[in-house]
């Protein structure tokens, strides 16, 4: 999965973990997830807009990050 945050910082999942870019493509971090097993993510909304959910084949790890996930307007 691929996710961004507030700021443009990517996160990606690669190789089970996730990578995150800096807008200029730097990697800025690496977070590592149990069994490397992350399948996807995403970021929650609300009072969870800082929290990273991370899906393996088997679980649902949370993550509080310093920045808040983008999500796009819902239009009505």
């Amino acid at each position: 999965g691929i996710k961004v945050d507030v700021e443009g910082n990517i996160y990606i999942t690669v190789k089970g973990n996730i990578v995150v870019y800096s807008p200029k493509g730097e990697q800025i971090e690496e977070i590592e997830v149990p069994n490397s097993s992350a399948t996807n993510l995403c970021f929650g909304r609300g009072i969870y807009s800082k929290t990273l959910f991370i899906t393996t084949h088997k679980k649902l790890y949370t993550l509080e990050v310093k920045k808040e996930g983008f999500h796009i307007p819902f239009k009505k």
